[in-house]
């Protein structure tokens, strides 16, 4: 293998299609064309000299060595994808200080690490971290008492900010595990356990809820919740159901063995996380910190996501 050029971009073709084993798939969740993930499947198989993928099964699987190799590249990739994060830091040395603030379904794994690598690398940077709402986040950026907002979209802006998107993040049925209903069940209002609303006056609220009448479901008005935990613990409980977003289901771990995750059985849908700023603030600052959160997005949230939820695939995706 002397001289063997591997491209980034293939290998994270390949990493993909290790996981969807469809063309199609892999195609929409790197935004490509199916020849062209073809074309770098291709390119990397002549590279190594092996056949990775056995086409001729449907659906497709991988070789022997196909398999071998995906195990290796993974960690390699995740080393190369926090070797990039770390260096687009670089960007921010000049800055000397920067208020964000970030959606609390980012604060157990994504805002810790973003903090840690910022104090890191820029020892003299003033730094406020902030948990806020969406909508309280995007206020605070377009009333300047903020850099820059992470947080999830559709957003109404007083203000015209900039927007870098960073995830897009489906909405998923959440049932009990001890009901083996069907999800049609749940939507036409029979399946015995009510409805867990999530405070109509927060974001994910407002589009449950507008999502719910475009498809003209009705549903009791029993229970609304702020908090995530509480909704996870009574359908745990077998006492409720919901709809929610695969970020902020991955929140609550305790659960997530006692529940069923499924797709919704109306028309999908999704929410974007991105990262909002004032056009007068600092482009690259904002530009650094929307490539280091997707870094983090990609570890923290869609791998995880994937290897629990594979049915995700093609809908879970960070947007670069």
């Amino acid at each position: 293998m002397a001289g063997t050029k591997l491209s980034i971009q293939a290998l994270e073709v390949f990493e993909t299609l290790a996981r969807t084993l469809s063309l199609q798939e892999t195609a929409r969740i790197m935004g490509m064309s199916i020849s062209s993930v073809s074309h770098h499947l291709n390119r990397l198989e002549q590279e190594l000299g092996v056949r990775l993928i056995d086409r001729s099964r449907r659906p497709m699987i991988l070789t022997p060595a196909g398999f071998n190799f995906a195990r290796r590249i993974e960690e390699g990739l995740r080393h190369i994808r926090l070797a990039q994060s770390e260096t687009a830091i670089g960007g921010l040395y000049q800055a000397r200080e920067l208020r964000i603030g970030v959606i609390e379904d980012f604060e157990g794994n994504i805002v810790p690490d973003l903090a840690i690598k910022l104090a890191q690398h820029l020892p003299r940077l003033k730094l406020t971290l902030r948990t806020e709402p969406s909508h309280s986040a995007v206020r605070l950026v377009e009333n300047r008492q903020l850099d820059l907002a992470i947080a999830a979209g559709p957003q109404e802006s007083d203000r015209r900010l900039t927007t870098h998107d960073i995830l897009r993040d489906p909405f998923v049925l959440v049932t009990p595990k001890s009901r083996t209903l069907c999800a049609d069940t749940y939507l036409s209002d029979a399946s015995g356990v009510p409805f867990l609303r999530y405070n109509a006056h927060h974001q994910i609220g407002m589009q449950v809820e507008a999502h719910l009448k475009r498809n003209a479901v009705t549903l009791a008005n029993r229970h609304e919740f702020d908090s995530n935990q509480s909704i996870l613990a009574l359908i745990a409980n077998n006492q409720g159901w919901t709809i929610t977003t695969t970020v902020v289901l991955l929140r609550t771990q305790r659960f997530l063995d006692e529940v069923s995750v499924s797709s919704l059985p109306i028309a999908a849908f999704a929410r974007t996380i991105s990262l909002f700023a004032d056009p007068e603030h600092n482009v690259e600052t904002a530009n650094v910190i929307t490539t280091l959160i997707r870094r983090l997005a990609q570890t923290h949230t869609l791998e995880p996501a994937l290897k629990r939820y594979p049915w995700l695939a093609g809908s879970l995706n960070i947007i670069s």
